[in-house]
C-alpha cells in the first residue's frame, strides 16, 4: 500500500513539474492570480495564501481545482467551501483575470 501511495505522489508531483515547465515555456498564455486561504481551510493548506498561475480565461472553479490539486487536504471542506473573488461571492464558473485575488472560506461554526 505504501509503496502505491509513494508513486502516486511522484506521479503527481511529476505532472505539477510539467505543469510548471509549460507555464515558463510560454508565459502569454498564462496569468497570474492570488489564492487567499481562510481558517480551517488555512490550517490544511499549512499557509495564508500563494500567487499562482492558471491558463488565461481559467475560471474560479480552476482555482479550486488547483488549490486541491497542491493541496490534497483542502478536499475534506472542498465540498462546502464559497469562493469570493476580489471580494464577491463568485459562482465556479466566474472568469478570472490577471491580478485577481481568489479566498477560499470554509463554512465557519457557531453564529
Amino acid at each position: 500500500m505504501a509503496a502505491t501511495s509513494a508513486s502516486q505522489e511522484a506521479l503527481r508531483l511529476r505532472n505539477i513539474r510539467a505543469e510548471a515547465r509549460s507555464i515558463v515555456s510560454d508565459p502569454s498564455n498564462y496569468m497570474r492570480v492570488e489564492v487567499v486561504y481562510f481558517a480551517e481551510a488555512r490550517e490544511l493548506a499549512g499557509l495564508p495564501g500563494e500567487s499562482v498561475s492558471l491558463p488565461s480565461g481559467s475560471s474560479s472553479m480552476d482555482a479550486v481545482s488547483f488549490a486541491l490539486k497542491m493541496h490534497r487536504r483542502l478536499s475534506a471542506i472542498a465540498e462546502h467551501t464559497r469562493v469570493v473573488v476580489n471580494g464577491k461571492l463568485v459562482r465556479n464558473s466566474f472568469k478570472l483575470h490577471e491580478g485577481d485575488t481568489v479566498a477560499l472560506l470554509p463554512p465557519s461554526c457557531g453564529g
